[in-house]
């Protein structure tokens, strides 16, 4: 799970292609593939953003090319779908 909060569970979407967005609460690499890495907490959910883009997005033979970053963040586990907004 990409945060530690535990009423969070199912609500961080990680897509193999299309948008994904990154809450402010998501500390952990959901794209990483060892436990080693998965236990790895970014200290704020921007360098997180940061490490996904440049290693599981954009590097050369990435294992995500179709997924777009987003910007922002939603607090989708907070507001209902209708009220959805970025940052």
């Amino acid at each position: 799970m990409p945060c530690d909060k535990n009423d969070h569970i199912g609500t961080h979407v990680w897509p193999k292609e299309g948008p994904l967005v990154i809450e402010r609460c998501e500390r952990y690499c959901d794209y990483c593939d060892t436990e080693e890495n998965r236990k790895h907490p970014w200290k704020f959910a921007w360098f997180l953003r940061r490490h996904v883009e440049a290693v599981h997005i954009k590097s050369e033979g990435a294992e995500y090319p179709n997924v777009q970053l987003a910007d922002g963040w939603y607090v989708s586990h907070i507001l209902p779908s209708s009220l959805l907004f970025t940052c």
